[in-house]
């Protein structure tokens, strides 16, 4: 354990950004999160609208200047802030694009999302980008391995298990239980875990209204994460509906069922 990992939380609201006072304590972005470890290349998982304030940072000489970016799925939540990535237009940068589409799907998803009418954006832009497909079996960047695993949410999404020298990060980010299967996976893929990043956008009662839209619960957030025996647990993906006072009281609930919970909060580092 060389201590040298850190989890950093850029973005972690669901559905759409939320700028409003009562949410910020939080975050109002949207889905992205970072995974660095030591001094290698940093590991995106998303590119919702948290990813902006990321890329400010290079322009500090804080972050390296060579960036994978891996993709659960291509929701509008999950890329919004690509067009507005300072790296990915700067030609001392490389940015690797990664996801378990092929090579050629990855491309022409991205491509059309920033494209007219959409965007004066184009990403034939990007002096130094490359797309690269996660296989079934998993992939080395650097030091870290990344393993894929299935989520349910309509259209289909991956989680990432993310191992570093430190220890192990798992992205479970829009996921909805009830597919006996699916949720054998993610506990297996989340076993032991150190980091757990569960959606839990409803409470158990919203839940009952909104069977089949894709996304979890702070309940079965707990439950998986007992199942897998993972040391900690983020409950992520809040709902834009939901205020920091409603995030405090789903954390005090949860706590009750699994006291190695919270909420991720935008802006939040975690060193494994």
């Amino acid at each position: 354990m060389s201590g040298q990992t850190s989890v950093q939380f850029w973005g972690v609201r669901g559905s759409t950004p939320t700028p409003c006072v009562e949410n910020l304590g939080y975050g109002g972005n949207t889905s992205c999160v970072e995974v660095h470890y030591a001094d290698e290349p940093s590991l995106i998982v998303d590119a919702g609208s948290g990813i902006r304030g990321l890329g400010r940072r290079r322009q500090q000489g804080r972050l390296p200047a060579e960036i994978h970016i891996l993709f659960t799925h291509f929701h509008w939540d999950h890329i919004q802030g690509l067009p507005f990535f300072d790296p990915l237009f700067r030609e001392d940068c490389r940015v690797v694009m990664w996801s378990t589409l092929t090579e050629r799907d990855l491309e022409d998803r991205l491509s059309t999302a920033l494209s007219e009418p959409y965007m004066p954006v184009r990403m034939t832009s990007a002096p130094a980008l490359e797309y690269r497909r996660v296989p079934a079996s998993g992939a080395t960047i650097g030091s870290a391995s990344v393993r894929p695993f299935p989520l349910r949410h309509p259209g289909g999404a991956s989680g990432y298990r993310i191992e570093t020298p430190d220890g192990v990060v798992v992205c479970a980010f829009d996921h909805e239980h009830g597919d006996a299967e699916i949720e054998r996976g993610l506990i297996e893929h989340a076993k032991s875990a150190d980091v757990l990043i569960y959606d839990a956008q409803y409470t158990p009662e919203e839940h009952a209204s909104k069977q089949d839209w894709g996304h979890g619960t702070w309940l079965e957030a707990t439950r998986v994460a007992a199942a897998a025996e993972a040391k900690k647990l983020f409950l992520f993906h809040h709902d834009p509906n939901r205020t920091d006072h409603d995030l405090r009281e789903i954390v005090h609930a949860a706590k009750l069922e699994l006291p190695h919970t919270d909420a991720a909060r935008e802006g939040n580092a975690i060193a494994l």
